[in-house]
This record gives C-alpha cells, sequence and structure tokens, in this order.
C-alpha cells in the first residue's frame, strides 16, 4: 500500500509557485492593454494613451518571465548538459525582453546623436540588467534552499530526531 507524504510546503511547491506566478503575469502582459483600448487614460513615457504603453512593454514583460522561469527550471534539472542550455536560452529571453523594454520606456528625443548610439546604449543597458536579473534569480534559487532546509530542519525536529552541523555550517542528517 502506498503511503501518501503530508502535502507540506518544499522546495518543489515554493518553486511551482513562483514559476506559476510568473507565468502567469508574462501570460497576461501581453493582453493588459486591452483593458484601457476605450479609455482615454494619458500614457507614461512618451506614449499618448496607457492602452499603447502598455502593448509595447507587453511582450517584453513575457519574454522576461519566460527567461525567468527557463532560469529557474535549468537550476532544477540534474542533467548538467540540459540545464546549461536552458540557463543560455534564459539569457537570449532576458536580453530579448530587456532590449524591448528599454526601448519602451526610453523616451523619444529627438534625433540629436546617430541611431547607432541608441542601439549601442540599449545592448549595453540590457546586458547590465541581464547582470541583475541573474544575480538577483541565483538569490532566489539560494533563499528557496535555504527555506526549504529550514523547513526540513523544523520536520526532523518535531520528530524529535538529532540533527547535527559540521563545521561548514550544513547539516548532517541521521538515517
Amino acid at each position: 500500500m502506498l503511503h501518501r507524504e503530508k502535502k507540506g510546503v518544499n522546495r518543489q511547491n515554493i518553486l511551482v509557485f513562483i514559476i506559476g506566478f510568473f507565468g502567469l503575469i508574462g501570460f497576461l502582459a501581453p493582453f493588459s492593454h486591452v483593458v484601457f483600448n476605450k479609455t482615454n487614460i494619458e500614457g507614461i513615457f512618451g506614449f499618448s494613451k496607457m492602452s499603447s504603453f502598455l502593448f509595447a512593454v507587453g511582450f517584453p514583460i513575457l519574454a522576461i518571465n519566460a527567461g525567468f522561469i527557463l532560469d529557474i527550471t535549468s537550476r532544477s534539472i540534474m542533467d548538467k548538459h540540459l540545464s546549461k542550455i536552458l540557463l543560455r536560452v534564459s539569457f537570449l529571453f532576458y536580453f530579448v525582453g530587456l532590449f524591448f523594454l528599454t526601448w519602451a520606456l526610453a523616451p523619444s528625443i529627438p534625433e540629436d546623436f546617430p541611431p547607432f548610439v541608441y542601439y549601442f546604449s540599449m545592448i549595453i543597458i540590457s546586458l547590465f540588467f541581464l547582470q541583475v536579473i541573474h544575480k538577483a534569480t541565483r538569490y532566489i534559487n539560494n533563499l528557496n534552499e535555504k527555506i526549504s532546509a529550514l523547513i526540513l530542519l523544523c520536520h526532523l525536529r518535531k520528530r524529535g530526531q538529532n540533527i547535527l552541523m559540521n563545521d561548514s555550517k550544513h547539516l548532517i542528517l541521521p538515517i
């Protein structure tokens, strides 16, 4: 007879929640402009209407969220080769999303510089934010692992099992 484990908060449940949350945001972002289609709400960042602004940032947000989901997923896969490929593809999604998000948020300035200066600037800004997002994703993943370890520790203490820690502060669990 199979025994079902209690459904608790563990690393997988946290990952499922994070991926679902960002997946939902990514799914809804390209359609967010529809709500403002028949309104005359003033836009921001040089856009005349809010609907045109949301249309311009919707797909970049989708790409960034897809990159985030692939990044998180790549860190959860045991196969190193597949993990590296997913991580590289996530960087491509990040870059494309950040490039077009930068384009949408950059104020529309009259042509005071040649176009290549603007494109070069957008590439540099996208690469910078790519690094920021990569570090933030690593931080979230490490935080997720720490939370999972704390939950496991609390669960084991509830059961009255002894837990030891070695010099490098890693848990030594009894078998």
